[in-house]
C-alpha cells in the first residue's frame, strides 16, 4: 500500500480533518480532542481517500502536544509509522530540537510503538509522556 502524506495548506483542509474526525464515536477517538483552531496538522491519505491525520503545536524549538489518530480500519498496518516518521523529518527541516506528546493511561501498545521509534516515554496511570530529541 503506497500511502500520500502531506502537510495541511488551508482551513478548508483542516475542516475536513474535524469532519472526518467527528464521524467518528469515542470509544473509536480513545476521547482525544484536537483542537482544530490551532496547530499544525497533516494527513494520510490511501487512493485519495482520509484515512488519519495527526497535529502539533510549533513552539520554538520543539513540536509538541503529538496526537494522531488513525481510522480504525487501517491500524497496524504501517500508517501510523510512516505519519510519525513524516512529522520527524519536517521538524528535523525546521530545525525543531525536540517532539513531545502525551497520551491517557499507559496502553503498552501505544508506549512500545514510540519507544520503538526512538521515544524516551513515562509512564503513569493518567497519563504517559513521550519525547523524542531531535538533536
Amino acid at each position: 500500500m503506497s500511502y500520500t502524506i502531506s502537510i495541511c495548506a488551508n482551513n478548508s483542509e483542516i475542516s475536513e480533518l474535524q469532519n472526518y474526525y467527528s464521524s467518528f464515536s469515542n470509544s473509536m477517538t480513545n476521547n482525544l480532542n484536537f483542537n482544530f483552531s490551532e496547530g499544525k496538522y497533516y494527513k494520510v491519505l490511501l487512493d485519495d481517500k482520509l484515512i488519519g491525520f495527526a497535529s502539533v503545536v510549533d513552539e520554538d524549538y520543539s513540536f509538541v502536544d503529538l496526537k494522531r489518530y488513525i481510522d480504525p480500519e487501517h491500524r497496524n498496518k504501517g500508517v501510523s509509522g510512516a505519519l510519525l516518521e513524516f512529522i520527524i523529518q519536517d521538524a528535523k527541516t525546521l530545525n525543531k530540537t525536540r517532539l513531545t506528546g502525551s497520551f491517557l493511561g499507559d496502553n503498552e501498545n501505544v508506549v512500545n510503538f514510540f519507544i520503538s521509534k526512538g521515544f524516551k516515554v513515562a509512564t503513569g496511570k493518567t497519563f504517559s509522556m513521550v519525547i523524542l530529541s531531535l538533536k
